[in-house]
């Protein structure tokens, strides 16, 4: 039988150089393996942190983007008519990334008090796109307790007793000394406050200054917002009294009122209308007197239903007004279906009547686009109680209601329901407030 013999490569793979050539080829291999993974993993790492570069890149730049028409928005002031669609940026490029914003009206906007709008905002890094949205409603006035545009001639104060029950903004600077509680947001368009002796506010919200101001509508614009606004809720109840007549009102709990329309001819009245009754329900939410800044109304009475009047003269509150369910300090049910706007270029007066020698209960959004809310002969005679207002109040310049000595003290509650459903017809401040943000 012939004998197997190793061959000779065996042999050498079994002395130790063979033994050392394994090694190297399996090592070699196994660096290979290695240095392959490596840099496979270098180059997936480099994409992935090209993209996430970007990624940030294109998320801040459509950040931007929805800034830059935010400010636009915000400039437009929005009091009437609002915005419609517009392309705002197409192609911009901030950045390294191409920006496209759109602002979308909402549909309901051309009937509305309060304008909506939809911000969307897109930018575009290589092949990495982010797509931001921000939602915004218009403020009207009824959503803060009290606003001003000037706080006055002099000096001002609110002080320790004061309590401003919501939310607060005066495009000028507020003065304050002691210790008055401020239980909203509070805010200013002036740098600072002017800090009176003692000067300690509470403020149990945030306060803010430099902010935005407010629009007060002019008489254009009020009519431009009646004319849109009729589109949906129909034509309001018109009381006409033009060439200084007087109007005088007076409301009833089952929802009807009386108006007469007169003019002083020496010791005599001339009547236009008299006595003539209708009923809130019939008023798609708008009583306005068709008149002149010479003319004006008075009011009293109980409200039940959701209306606004307007004038465009002085109207004077010659007796409480109040809701049909108010109790008898004047406070407001929170479930309460009634709802009351009174709105005035030329002033709102509280005067010197019999029926408000003795405290005057009043249960309403206040608005005065030109002047103020004041008390008639505030510094002269004797105290006259308190004024209880249980709704808000905003003025173009703060009105004088008393001293320490005569005329009124002020008890002020904000009507928070205002927050959640709007007066009817009530206007907006040209401001908006940030609703819904969201990465799409």
């Amino acid at each position: 039988m012939k004998k197997w013999t190793t061959p000779k490569c065996f042999k050498c793979l079994c002395n130790d150089r063979g033994v050392s050539l394994i090694m190297a080829i399996s090592i070699g291999l196994v660096l290979g393996a290695i240095g392959f993974s490596t840099m496979h993993t270098v180059i997936i790492g480099a994409r992935s942190s090209g993209n996430y570069i970007k990624s940030t890149k294109a998320f801040w730049a459509a950040e931007a983007g929805l800034e830059r028409a935010l400010g636009y928005l915000f400039q437009q002031g929005d009091v009437t008519l609002g915005i419609a669609d517009t392309d705002f940026m197409i192609n911009d490029v901030i950045g390294s990334s191409l920006v496209n914003v759109r602002i979308e009206a909402d549909e309901g906007n051309i009937y509305q008090v309060q304008n909506q709008y939809e911000i969307i905002s897109s930018a575009t890094d290589g092949d990495i796109q982010r797509i931001v949205s921000q939602t915004v409603q218009s403020e009207i006035y009824s959503d803060f307790a009290y606003t001003s545009h000037s706080e006055g001639s002099g000096i001002n104060y609110f002080s320790t007793g004061d309590v401003i029950g919501g939310p607060m903004h005066s495009n000028d600077q507020i003065a304050i000394q002691g210790s008055p509680l401020f239980i909203g947001e509070v805010s200013s368009s002036a740098a600072s406050f002017l800090e009176g002796p003692g000067y300690a506010p509470i403020f149990e919200n945030d306060y803010s200054l430099r902010a935005q101001e407010m629009i007060l509508p002019t008489k254009e614009d009020w009519n431009r917002h009646v004319r849109k606004l009729q589109g949906n809720k129909g034509f309001p109840i018109n009381i006409e009294a033009k060439y200084g007549k007087t109007t005088e009102l007076e409301f009833f709990a089952d929802g009807t009122f009386t108006y007469s329309v007169w003019k002083k001819s020496g010791a005599n009245k001339i009547y236009y209308s008299r006595d003539v009754t209708r009923n809130i329900s019939d008023s798609n939410g708008l009583i306005r007197i068709i008149g002149d800044a010479t003319g004006e109304a008075k009011i009293h009475g109980i409200i039940k239903g959701r209306i606004t009047f307007y004038s465009m003269g002085v109207i004077k509150i010659i007796d409480d007004i109040v809701y049909e369910d108010a109790d008898t300090d004047g406070n407001v049910p929170t479930d309460s279906e009634n709802f009351f706007g009174i709105i005035s270029r030329r002033g709102i007066i509280i005067p010197k009547t019999t029926a408000n020698m003795n405290d005057i209960k009043i249960n309403a959004a206040i608005l005065t686009t030109e002047s103020s809310f004041s008390a008639e002969s505030y510094n002269t005679g004797p105290l006259r109680g308190t004024i209880r207002l249980h709704g808000s109040l905003a003025q173009f310049t703060r009105g004088k209601i008393g001293t320490t000595q005569s005329g009124y003290r002020a008890n002020y509650t904000y009507d928070t329901r205002f927050k959640v459903l709007p007066l009817p017809w009530f206007p907006a401040t040209g401001r908006f407030r940030r609703l819904q943000w969201q990465e799409k």
